[in-house]
């Protein structure tokens, strides 16, 4: 027995071997597990929604920035041919893409590509034709196309107007611009005259606007022409106004002999449209009215010396 042994270190070796081998628990805040993963549901359902939005975008401009096809029906080719332009005051604002007969054989198919930035060419309205030279007394025109080559021309239609992608050609140019703000009106006679396209109508010897088009009457008994006064002149033209044809040669008889008048040349070798307002002059012609053109003016017409400074009284 040893007599050095000591109960009270004894115990206290038990108890640091105890403490050592009894387990114990390291405590630590954690961060609740729902909320971390509601974040992360966020943040995968927001990269989600940029994407789609950033595709969506994408898609968009694909077809926004297109440029948009038609298709115009002539009744003849005339040369025109693939990668063609299509112009608009000058400038190439699209391409033809191919030149076909029509499934009936009655005509040709032209497809066009029209560029994005000018898609606003073909809407309602629009009137497309095949530009090629012409020269005469009244206009020279085309004259590009020697050089260049033919191209597709066109006029849009009204603003606003609803985009339309098939258009029927016309045989020929526009007998005549209708310029913005400007009156369009018919005129009648027995006989062609001075009605010829592209003749000046004129107010006093000056030009205030020019025949577009000229034709027969439905029953041939007439001809009929449409006119355009330009803008700065409308207000001449009131529902009592008088056209006549002007030759640009006129011949009197009298006790002293033989008078010679005679207008400008050009009126004297294209013939032309003189008219005159009366006195009191009526209210301010309607767009379309019709106007007859007489053969010769009465004398007390020449007379005529009205205001149209200030707008007709009601």
């Amino acid at each position: 027995m040893n007599d050095d042994w000591d109960p009270n270190e004894s115990s206290s070796r038990e108890h640091q071997r105890s403490a050592q081998e009894f387990p114990t628990a390291d405590v630590r805040p954690l961060r609740p597990t729902l909320y971390r993963r509601f974040l992360y549901s966020v943040r995968m359902w927001l990269v989600a929604c940029m994407c789609l939005a950033i595709s969506a975008g994408l898609v968009i401009y694909s077809i926004t920035s297109t440029d948009a096809e038609i298709l115009i029906h002539f009744d003849h080719g005339q040369g025109i041919k693939s990668e063609d332009a299509l112009r608009f005051r000058g400038i190439n604002v699209g391409e033809v893409l191919a030149v076909e007969l029509s499934p009936e054989l009655q005509g040709v198919d032209v497809r066009v590509s029209v560029n994005h930035a000018a898609a606003g060419v073909a809407r309602k309205g629009s009137q497309f034709w095949i530009e090629r030279p012409r020269i005469s007394l009244t206009e020279v025109r085309g004259l590009d196309t020697l050089l260049a080559g033919q191209f597709i021309a066109v006029a849009p239609g009204p603003a606003g107007g609803a985009p339309v992608t098939e258009f029927n050609g016309l045989a020929a140019a526009p007998a005549g611009d209708l310029v913005a703000g400007g009156l369009r009106i018919a005129l009648r006679g027995a006989q062609c005259g001075g009605m010829r396209h592209g003749v000046p109508i004129l107010y006093r010897g000056i030009q205030v606007g020019h025949v577009l088009q000229v034709g027969l009457s439905d029953d041939a008994a007439n001809v009929e022409a449409v006119a355009l006064i330009l803008p700065d002149f409308k207000r001449l033209v009131r529902e009592d106004s008088k056209f006549w044809n002007a030759s640009g040669i006129e011949l009197k008889f009298g006790l002293a002999g033989i008078q010679l008048t005679a207008n400008a040349l050009s009126t004297i070798v294209l013939g032309g449209i003189s008219m005159a307002t009366p006195s009191n002059p009526g209210a301010y012609a309607l767009p379309d009215q019709e106007f007859q053109v007489h053969e010769k003016p009465e004398d007390h017409w020449l007379d005529w010396q009205p205001d149209l400074s200030t707008p007709p009284t009601s």
